[in-house]
């Protein structure tokens, strides 16, 4: 046998945790680098055109794309059809209409190269989430796209396939008395529940008695639902410890509108948004909501879950709601936001960016740890002049403060050759890695599985992050660690389907690296490897491919 080769790994493996203590006691502080939070993150454009303004956004898995689309109904976009596809028929055109623009585009998240994707029936405001096998699948929509099912499989030369009559009713969020933006949600059976719309019902499919198991206190402060638009996200989940049916559930509500607020923005007078954020335990009976503070306003702005555990809150704007020019005063600057802290320490503002992310933007984790953001469009149509906020077409990249530049000299590897025969729910697996140079406290280091989610109109459905039960984690020889973690007990956790698989360590990330897998032949990235489809007790992988992870049964 070989000696164990040493891979770089990236992102996706190895990371930063921060606020832990680094080496093995307070003496020997000064030999480890300094991972301060001086670092605030920094912005680039990676694309001056998208095509399509990104109303809706979602990572692809193995493929290293991502899809944005827009609706069909507010005229061209910035990228035509190819010339060999033909037009899409206008529906309900009297004179048989035909559209020769592409509403949705294949973003290659790596060179910026967008392929312009024809989809028939209108998205517009529409659901989507990732199937076991990594397709897409959006619902809903407008008008003739409010039964539709649409699906987009990751191949070279996909397109979109829509079933225009797939559902009993319309999924679209209602205009008149109630806001209802529809959701779709991956169940652990693989399939999706579809909460909302316009003038449906909306079924729960468990339990069946109809009685409500649990009512909650009400969020005092304002709206936060459509189009007041407040964040929201279902906080890591912490599997250590041992015990997984016992799992303590939170949920953070951040940001959003007085009632009255949209219909004040119509009369172009803009109240502020909210500055508060509500963070409530959901699994307690006697379940409270506890109030803090952001640093800004915000309104219509994402969450993401970053794999640090940290939340990353950006895009929106300070004051108005959602809607079509219902909002003024841009909120330029993310803000971390970081759980474990004590109460009152727990928000950081990061670097600003220069561009307004108002309505209709959307964001997404990358695989390099980067979050990609695009979109904006507060006009009936695609409008560049003669407006204050014009149409965006622009996409941008921000570095979180984990990717700190000063960090990449301390690059940690991976052992590639050590790998597990078999991975099933609930069962431990070894990871080993190599921190030649740095000693780490084992409590610094953390493995985590991320969903990643499908974004639009503040919403991030389907995302979520598990920290990973850790049975082990010792230092073989000097700079060498045997790490053995718990996979998830059951899909009841963590849903099927694709998802991220993280490791990260008080100490740096490392970046950019490639290895070849053992399924032959095939080149994939240590930062978030999309692995192929197959029955999560039965997969076999490569250590360094457990940066992703397919699960397709519920229980083993």
């Amino acid at each position: 046998m070989s000696p164990p080769s040493l891979i770089p790994c990236g992102f996706g493996q190895l990371l930063p945790f921060f606020g832990g203590k680094f080496g093995r006691n307070e003496d020997e502080s000064d030999s480890k680098p300094d991972f301060g939070a001086d670092y605030k993150g920094e912005w680039e454009v990676v694309s001056k055109d998208s095509g399509v303004s990104a109303m809706h956004l979602i990572l692809m898995p193995k493929n290293n794309k991502a899809i944005m689309f827009d609706a069909t109904v507010f005229g061209p976009s910035n990228i035509q059809l190819p010339k060999s596809e033909k037009c899409r028929p206008v529906p309900d055109s009297k004179t048989n209409e035909i559209d020769c623009w592409a509403h949705a585009v294949e973003y290659d998240i790596e060179t910026a190269e967008v392929r312009p994707l024809k989809v028939l029936t209108n998205p517009w405001c529409s659901s989507g989430g990732l199937a076991a096998d990594g397709t897409l699948v959006g619902t809903g929509g407008w008008k003739e796209g409010g039964k539709s099912v649409r699906l987009l499989s990751g191949c070279a030369t996909c397109d979109w396939e829509d079933s225009p009559n797939a559902l009993s009713g319309y999924r679209w969020y209602l205009m008149l008395n109630d806001y209802r933006y529809a959701t779709q949600q991956i169940l652990p059976d693989g399939s999706f529940f579809l909460l909302g719309g316009r003038r449906v019902f909306s079924y729960e499919f468990l339990p069946t008695s109809g009685q409500i198991i649990r009512e909650f206190p009400v969020l005092p402060g304002g709206s936060r639902n459509y189009p007041a638009s407040g964040m929201s996200a279902l906080l890591p989940l912490n599997l250590q410890g041992g015990n997984a049916k016992d799992i303590q559930a939170e949920v953070l509500v951040c940001g959003g509108a007085k009632p009255e607020a949209f219909n004040l923005a119509e009369k172009k007078t803009f109240l502020p948004a909210l500055k508060d954020c509500g963070r409530i335990q959901i699994t307690n009976p006697a379940a409270a909501w506890k109030i803090e503070t952001m640093p800004s306003r915000r309104v219509m702005g994402d969450m993401l879950l970053l794999p640090t555990g940290d939340v990353l809150m950006l895009n929106g704007a300070e004051q108005g709601t959602s809607a079509w020019g219902a909002a003024e005063v841009p909120n330029f600057t993310p803000v971390l936001y970081s759980p474990q802290k004590p109460m009152n320490e727990r928000f950081t503002e990061l670097e600003p960016t220069s561009i307004a992310r108002m309505y209709h933007s959307s964001s997404a984790v990358l695989p390099d740890g980067k979050i990609l953001v695009a979109g904006s469009n507060t006009n009936p149509g695609y409008n560049f002049k003669g407006v204050k906020y014009p149409t965006e077409m622009r996409v941008e990249k921000f570095s979180p403060p984990y990717l700190d530049p000063s960090l990449q000299a301390h690059k940690p590897v991976i052992l590639q050759d050590f790998s597990q025969a078999t991975l099933r729910y609930g069962q431990k697996f070894l990871v080993k890695i190599n921190l030649s140079g740095w000693d780490v406290e084992t409590t610094d280091i953390k493995v985590t599985m991320y969903a990643p989610p499908f974004t639009t109109h503040g919403f991030s459905m389907n995302q979520r992050l598990l920290i990973l039960g850790m049975n082990n984690v010792n230092q073989s020889f000097l700079g060498f660690y045997n790490i053995v973690a718990m996979a998830p007990p059951s899909g009841q956790l963590l849903r099927q389907g694709i998802i991220f698989s993280m490791l990260f360590t008080g100490v740096c990330p490392a970046l950019e690296c490639g290895f070849t897998s053992s399924r032959k032949g095939s080149k994939a990235w240590a930062s978030f490897v999309f692995l192929d489809v197959f029955l999560f007790d039965e997969c076999k992988l490569p250590l360094c491919s457990l940066t992703f992870s397919s699960l397709t049964n519920v229980d083993p």
